[in-house]
């Protein structure tokens, strides 16, 4: 009797054993089975603090998962992958295997846009291009972009980074704090004021803040390329013989910053408004830069063209271009003018 006991218990043992390595030749085999999809790749939105629980849930409702019950249990105790995943907008396909789905949940980086800032734009702008692109950016754009505890730690010494965001193409994940937003395209700035400008910002005995404001209405006052040299001479002509920039567009922004948008024309009124960055009424540059400016303005600030023009007038009938003119008679269509 005890023989037949124990070959018994020994048969049940083998048994066992024969159905745990099916069952787990089975669920290795199940890790590695791609699902069934087109290879469509699927954004999936993982909150900040989401559980395995919450994820898989996710997962589930976006076709990623098909057996969330049988996936979170294996996650959890076969793989050990508690509380151990990303957060953030996830890149998954929808043949993924469950395997591979979990190392995205592990170890990805969250889904990469591309934003787009052209040059020329002022700060509310683009917090408005921000919001266009819905990266739903943590934290006040505005307020912190004017916090001067916050700027005298990137070493802006202003109060505002207006005209410290540098244009450009950048690559940023949703949800990302507005500071290290503003620190990305501050630095991005930084990064370009290389040594051959600040060599040069030296020599003309100016520094950043002075170049960038310059540059700024370099920006504001031409889209053309080849005015932008000519643009810096008239202003610099300017200031060298003491007399006021008398810049529409500074005069713009103050006006936009004081009342908001407005019809883009600058009348006499405007011109009489009592700002400092109204230079009608002030001599020499505005506190600050009044728009971000391309390199390219940077550049025509550092290295101004020599000329004898102290006017740019519009040319009339034209939706670009200026004539430079060296008096007032030649500003006023009565003399002699350079369109080029």
């Amino acid at each position: 009797m005890r023989n037949w006991w124990s070959m018994a218990a020994g048969s049940l043992l083998c048994l066992l054993g024969a159905l745990c390595w099916i069952g787990g030749s089975a669920l290795k085999t199940w890790e590695y089975t791609p699902s069934e999809g087109k290879g469509a790749v699927v954004a999936v939105e993982i909150p900040q603090g989401a559980t395995l629980r919450k994820a898989i849930d996710l997962l589930a409702d976006s076709q990623i998962i098909k057996q969330p019950t049988l996936f979170y249990h294996w996650a959890r105790w076969v793989m050990g992958a508690g509380g151990a995943i990303k957060w953030g907008q996830l890149a998954f396909k929808d043949d993924m295997a469950p395997r591979d789905v979990l190392r995205v949940l592990r170890t990805a980086s969250p889904v990469i846009h591309r934003l787009n800032i052209p040059p020329g734009l002022r700060l509310e702008q683009i917090e408005a291009l921000i919001q266009d692109a819905n990266l739903a950016i943590r934290g006040n754009f505005l307020q912190k972009s004017k916090d001067e505890k916050f700027l005298k730690t990137l070493g802006i010494e202003a109060s505002s980074m207006e005209g410290y965001l540098a244009p450009g193409s950048y690559g940023l994940a949703r949800h990302l704090d507005v500071e290290i937003l503003l620190k990305i395209m501050v630095m991005r700035r930084y990064a370009n004021w290389d040594t051959k400008l600040r060599q040069r910002a030296r020599a003309l005995r100016t520094d950043m803040h002075q170049v960038l404001t310059m540059a700024s209405i370099i920006e504001a006052e031409t889209t053309t390329d080849d005015e932008r040299e000519k643009i810096a001479s008239v202003l610099y002509n300017r200031m060298i013989n003491n007399w006021k920039l008398c810049s529409d567009a500074t005069i713009a922004y103050a006006k936009m910053t004081s009342e908001g948008p407005f019809d883009g024309v600058v009348d006499k009124d405007d011109r009489m408004t009592d700002s400092p960055y109204n230079t009608c009424i002030h001599r020499g540059l505005p506190p600050g830069p009044i728009c971000a400016p391309s390199e390219q303005s940077i550049h025509a600030a550092l290295w101004p063209k020599r000329t004898a023009f102290m006017y740019f007038v519009p040319i009339p009938g034209q939706k670009k271009g200026h004539r430079f003119c060296p008096d007032l008679l030649c500003a006023l269509g009565r003399g002699n003018y350079h369109r080029r």
